[in-house]
C-alpha cells in the first residue's frame, strides 16, 4: 500500500521503512557534526581560543581603535594609584622617554636547529628600543605614542664546551647585523661570526672558529610600528590605535598588557632608605623580552638602598631582594609559561622622577611553551641565568 501503510501482520511496509531510516541517518549526521564542532571549539576544556594562525592575522587596521571592552579576556586592572601629581611628574606631557632593553642567557641545551641531536652551547640575546612620547596626562588618564624602533633577537649555537653572554655597555644596541631581516620573520643569520664576537665573552674565539657554529635570528613583527596607547589609572590600558600600521591579535593583546605607570608602582618615594615593600610582578613587564608576548604576574620584594649622586644628579637606588615573576602569554593558544626570579638594582632620577637604569639577573625556567619562538625550540639541561640591562633617557 503506498504511503507506508501496514500489512495484516502489523509490520510496516517497505515504503514506511525508508523515511524512518532517512530520519535516523539525518539525526546521526547532525550529532556527528555537533560533536565535531564541540571538539573543535572546546577541545581544551572549553577555554581554547581560535587557532594560533588566526592570532597573526590583522585584528586592528590602521585608523581603527581597539578598546578594552572589545577583548574577550582583558588584563587584570592594576590597583589605582589615586595620586595625580605623581602620575603627572612620572610621565610629563610633551616629553619623549627613550629606553633600551637588552636580555641575554647562556646554557647547555639540546636545540631543534642543530643538525645532530646532542648537547650544545647556546647563547640567546634580545634587544628592544622604544620611544614613548606623552601626548596627554591629566593625572588620571595618560595618552602616549609608542614607537617600537627595534625589537629583535638571536640564538647562537656552537659545539664548544661553554660560552657566556655579554650584553655590552648599557644603552647600546648590539644586533645591527640583523637589520636586513624583515620584521616578523626568522632566518639563519649570515653574519654569524660578527654576532658571536659581539655577544660572547668566554668562548667567543672558539665559537667563531667552530665550523658548525650557527646563528638563528628573528626580528619581531612589532619592530617599526607606532601605537597610540590610552591608559587610565585603576583601569589599565583603555584603548590601542595603530598609527600607519596594523596589529595582529597577538600584538594587540600584548600592548593592552603594557604597564604604562610601572615607575610609579615600583618607586614609592614615600619609603625611606632601608624600608621594604612588595609590588605586583606585572610592573616588571618593561624588563621582559617582548618577543615572548608574555604578561608578568606574581610578586617581587623591594628595598630602598641609600640614595646617591652621579654627575651632580641625585638618584634613589632600589634593590630587588626576591620573589618571582611568572610569564604567561596573553593568549592561551601560545602556551608560553615561564618564570623569572630576579635580583638586582634599579636607579631612579630624583630630579626627573623616572627610572633611568636597571641591571638584573635571575634564574629563568621554562615550564610550558609553544614552538613558534626561536628560544623555545630548545630543551634546557639546566635552568639558565637570565641577564637584563635597561636604560632610559628623556628629551
Amino acid at each position: 500500500m503506498p504511503g507506508g501503510g501496514r500489512t495484516g501482520s502489523g509490520r510496516p511496509t517497505q515504503g514506511g521503512v525508508q523515511p524512518v531510516a532517512l530520519l535516523l541517518a539525518g539525526i546521526l549526521v547532525a550529532l556527528v557534526a555537533l560533536i565535531v564542532v564541540l571538539l573543535t571549539q572546546r577541545g581544551d576544556g572549553g577555554n581554547a581560543p581560535a587557532p594560533s594562525a588566526d592570532r597573526t592575522a590583522t585584528a586592528v587596521a590602521d585608523g581603527q581603535v581597539a578598546r578594552r571592552s572589545d577583548l574577550a579576556s582583558p588584563p587584570k586592572p592594576p590597583n589605582p594609584l589615586d595620586d595625580p601629581d605623581r602620575i603627572r611628574e612620572a610621565l610629563q606631557k610633551g616629553r619623549t622617554y627613550s629606553s633600551v632593553l637588552k636580555v641575554g642567557l647562556d646554557a647547555r641545551a639540546e636545540d631543534k636547529a642543530w643538525a645532530v641531536k646532542k648537547v650544545v652551547s647556546l647563547a640567546y640575546a634580545a634587544e628592544l628600543a622604544v620611544d614613548r612620547t606623552i601626548e596627554e596626562n591629566d593625572g588620571r588618564r595618560v595618552v602616549e605614542l609608542r614607537h617600537f624602533a627595534r625589537s629583535r633577537n638571536v640564538k647562537l649555537l656552537c659545539d664548544v664546551e661553554s660560552v657566556t653572554i655579554e650584553l655590552g655597555v648599557r644603552g647600546t644596541l648590539l644586533l645591527g647585523a640583523l637589520d636586513a631581516i624583515l620584521p616578523g620573520t626568522a632566518a639563519a643569520a649570515t653574519a654569524a661570526k660578527p654576532i658571536f664576537e659581539v655577544l660572547l665573552g668566554y668562548g667567543a674565539d672558539a665559537a667563531a672558529r667552530a665550523g658548525a657554529a650557527t646563528a638563528v635570528a628573528h626580528v619581531d613583527s612589532l619592530q617599526g610600528k607606532r601605537v597610540r596607547i590610552a591608559y587610565v589609572d585603576g583601569v589599565g590600558v583603555e584603548s590601542v590605535a595603530p598609527i600607519g600600521c596594523a596589529l595582529s591579535a597577538e600584538e594587540r593583546d600584548f600592548v593592552f598588557a603594557t604597564a604604562v605607570l610601572s615607575d610609579c608602582y615600583l618607586w614609592d618615594l614615600r619609603k625611606a632608605p632601608g624600608e621594604r615593600w612588595s609590588v605586583d610582578g606585572s610592573q616588571l613587564g618593561g624588563l621582559l623580552d617582548p618577543s615572548l608576548r608574555g604578561a608578568g604576574s606574581g610578586e617581587v620584594r623591594l628595598v630602598r638602598d641609600p640614595d646617591g649622586s652621579e654627575g651632580g644628579r641625585p638618584y634613589a637606588a632600589l634593590r630587588i631582594e626576591g620573589g618571582t615573576v611568572t610569564i604567561v602569554a596573553s593568549d592561551d593558544s601560545a602556551r608560553r609559561v615561564g618564570s623569572f626570579t630576579p635580583e638586582g638594582t634599579l636607579r631612579f632620577d630624583l630630579a626627573e622622577k623616572f627610572a633611568t637604569q636597571a641591571s638584573l639577573t635571575g634564574r629563568f625556567a621554562v615550564d610550558e611553551v609553544s614552538t613558534d619562538h626561536i628560544l623555545f625550540e630548545t630543551s634546557f639541561r639546566t635552568r639558565p641565568t637570565l641577564k637584563v640591562e635597561y636604560s632610559c633617557t628623556v628629551r
